[in-house]
């Protein structure tokens, strides 16, 4: 994360390297982040569904109704019910549904497509990262049918119709992380402890809202205290100490941290954990949640925010799996993109080292030229210092010459003066 910088002048840096962290962990404005859900549908005759398939040809002839939860760009999160009143028609096409799905989003925001029998959702606002997508239906049939539309499996539990209340993923011994990164909205950073948990909810204020933190079975509640002074709301560091200490009370030990991972994740260690999940406690009934800590919600195929390294792994477990598209029924790749959306974010990954690359041109360049310009400076000074303290060959031969004729004439009189005596002179 750091620079290196040569310096080329008095209270002059330049900089001639890119941050490790800037290459592997960069950020691209102009790229849209994109999710996929992970079960593809097939109808009752076990063909794949797309945009042109009716309801009726799905389910049999029955009608349906779907629920639609996410996250919009501008971090509002939503949870709502299509169509608002009734059921979809058996003659309703699945193009219909998708557009009323992004008419929730906001027509102008997001672009919703059905391939192989997946729905993805393409944020058009260039560099958010805060999209978010989770799907349910069910049909008029008796017994009635589920459909779930993403499928995932967090430290041993499988969720298909569950939103955000989900364990955390198990990364390590008696550690777990969250799968949501904690994003401010208005700057879209990533947050860390001195962040105020209100700067990342999808409601305008959080006071007296109560999450609810289930450690190893058993539930313990953190209430959001009501505060006069918006500036005094609470931080994620007073949250996590909360949390560290509900840890300590059911392990019996003392050892819990909670904290930020690079990339804005929840992670919780202690002792003799050995499950945990957080969740917005209130977000009950059709009360929609206003925190995300971790979510069984759309794959990620593209983002503004990226993990070269994690990019790289999921595409070579993708090759050595099989596995071309999104597979949900997968215990241990339920989270994978699939080989076709793994080669979409090595794409992008290629475009951000170009640029990168790029930057290094111009940074050699700044150098070269800074270089070129201390170079010509210092002949000038050399030049300069030169006229005052160098002596001129030709100036000092004449000089030279003119003392040594001097010298020759002053010794020729001495040499004749000192030949004269009286007895010469007389």
């Amino acid at each position: 994360g750091e620079e290196l910088k040569a310096v080329v002048g008095a209270d002059v840096e330049i900089p001639y390297n890119i941050p490790g962290e800037e290459l592997f962990f960069g950020e691209d404005s102009n790229v849209h982040r994109t999710v996929t859900t992970n079960v593809s549908q097939k109808d009752v005759d076990g063909k794949t569904v797309g945009p042109e398939t009716t309801i009726g040809e799905w389910t049999g002839g029955n009608s349906m109704v779907f629920v639609v939860s996410g996250r919009k760009s501008d971090g509002t999160i939503f949870q709502e019910e299509l169509p608002p009143s009734g059921s979809y028609g058996s003659d309703t096409r699945v193009q219909d549904v998708l557009d009323d799905i992004a008419e929730l989003y906001g027509t102008e925001m997001v672009d919703i497509e059905m391939t192989n029998g997946l729905i993805s959702v393409s944020d058009k606002i260039k560099g958010s990262s805060l999209l978010d997508f989770h799907l349910t239906a069910s049909d008029s049939g008796s017994p009635s049918k589920t459909y779930s539309f993403i499928q995932s499996s967090f430290n041993g539990e499988v969720y298909n119709t569950e939103y955000d209340r989900t364990f955390f993923e198990k990364t390590g011994q008696n550690e777990f992380r969250g799968n949501m990164p904690q994003i401010v909205k208005e700057s879209g950073a990533f947050a860390d402890g001195s962040t105020r948990l209100v700067e990342t909810a999808g409601v305008d204020s959080l006071e007296n809202r109560q999450m609810t933190i289930e450690i190893n079975q058993n539930t313990y509640t953190y209430t959001v205290p009501d505060t006069s002074d918006p500036d005094d709301d609470t931080t994620y560091r007073e949250f996590f100490d909360a949390i560290e200490s509900f840890i300590n009370t059911e392990t019996g030990n003392s050892d819990a941290v909670v904290k930020f991972d690079g990339h804005g994740r929840i992670v919780a260690k202690g002792t003799g954990l050995t499950g945990i999940r957080i969740f917005d406690n209130n977000a009950d009934g059709d009360s929609k949640p206003a925190m995300l800590f971790n979510a069984n919600n759309a794959l990620t195929v593209d983002d503004p925010k990226h993990d070269f390294f994690a990019a790289i792994d999921e595409a070579i477990e993708a090759v050595e799996n099989g596995l071309l598209y999104p597979d949900g029924t997968s215990d241990t790749l339920s989270r994978n993109p699939g080989i076709e959306n793994a080669l979409a974010r090595i794409d992008h990954l290629i475009e951000h080292v170009g640029k990168e690359h790029t930057k290094i041109g111009a940074m050699s360049n700044s150098l070269q030229y800074a270089v070129e310009r201390s170079e010509t400076l210092k002949l000038n000074v050399q030049s300069l210092r030169s006229d005052v303290l160098d002596t001129d060959i030709g100036e000092a031969t004449m000089k030279l010459n003119q003392l040594s004729l001097n010298y020759q004439a002053m010794m020729a009189s001495i040499a004749r003066v000192q030949n004269l005596s009286l007895v010469n002179y007389l």
